[in-house]
């Protein structure tokens, strides 16, 4: 009997989880048209094929909201675009409470399938060093990045010199030469 209630429980505590993340998701869609609304964008949001697609996502939204849950990485797409296209709510919430059941049911059965192997097989450390791993690249990306940003900036101000005209130049580059003529003259 416990094991049932904590997989109840999780099941409940995943479902909440992707309700509120989707609902997050699409207020701050809502947000984001309605901001547009108020500052130049307007006429984007008021041209014909803007009207279209919004009546096309009222209509056959909520499949494409539910079935986003299943996908990775286009869900908060899916979600955004739902309220920026002003998906009315009635719509929209029996989408996200369908998407976030399937998501739910996913994550509770493949994602405890692996716990429990990798727990009854003694490599409970998997886990925890696949996120280690993707943790080291992320950062070690993210400092080579800038250190590379940092490095050229560095470089390119280094081989600058002051032009004799005025203004800076860089280093080994030929100074400008006035226009000439076909005769060698300097035209002006």
């Amino acid at each position: 009997m416990p094991s049932e209630l904590t997989v109840a429980t999780a099941y409940a505590v995943l479902f909440v989880a992707a309700c509120l993340r989707g609902a997050m998701t699409y207020a701050l869609g809502r947000v984001a048209r309605h901001a547009g609304d108020a500052s130049r964008l307007r006429g984007f949001f008021h041209r014909p094929v803007m009207r279209r697609t919004e009546r096309v996502v009222q209509r056959f939204g909520a499949p494409a909201v539910s079935l986003s849950f299943l996908t990775v990485g286009v869900q908060s797409a899916v979600n955004a675009s739902a309220g920026v296209l002003r998906m009315p709510l009635r719509y929209y919430v029996p989408g996200l409470a369908v998407g976030a059941l399937m998501w739910a049911a996913v994550y509770l059965t493949v994602g405890m399938a692996m716990l429990s192997a990798w727990n009854a097989d003694g490599l409970w450390w998997i886990p925890l060093a696949l996120v280690a791993v993707a943790l080291v690249v992320v950062v070690s990306t993210a400092m080579g990045l800038r250190g590379r940003e940092v490095g050229g900036l560095a470089s390119r101000a280094s081989s600058c010199e002051a032009s004799p005209r005025g203004g800076v130049r860089e280093a080994g580059a030929v100074a400008p030469q006035p226009l000439r003529d076909g005769r060698g003259r300097a035209s002006r």
